[in-house]
């Protein structure tokens, strides 16, 4: 019986590691999103970080899926050549209209 439970201790050690090894993995790749967003498309990163407020938050929108991307994230968006969705959804988040450089006042109802 202690051998069962201490073979039945280790497994979840063991899961418990590789969980916290795979955040980690996770955490690094959407941080890297952020950056390869500066790199490439300097002008999106800037209006996002600017709508978004904050480095954790902008990184972490750019790999959640959009329903106005079709499911899509941003990262998957940009990687399929759709620079202009993901400029209007971003545009959107900050109340600016796309292309115009225009502020929207969002209005509420």
């Amino acid at each position: 019986m202690e051998r069962d439970l201490a073979a039945s201790t280790q497994a979840y050690a063991t899961a418990a590691e590789e969980i916290a090894h795979l955040q980690r993995l996770l955490e690094k790749a959407i941080q890297n999103a952020l950056l390869v967003l500066e790199h490439r498309h300097p002008s999106i990163a800037q209006l996002l970080l600017e709508s978004i407020g904050d480095r954790p938050r902008a990184a972490r929108w750019m790999c959640m899926h959009q329903r106005a991307l079709g499911g899509k994230s941003a990262c998957e968006a940009l990687a399929d050549g759709d620079e202009d969705a993901v400029w209007e959804l971003v545009a959107g988040l900050g109340g600016v209209e796309a292309g115009s450089g225009s502020i929207r006042t969002p209005m509420a109802y």
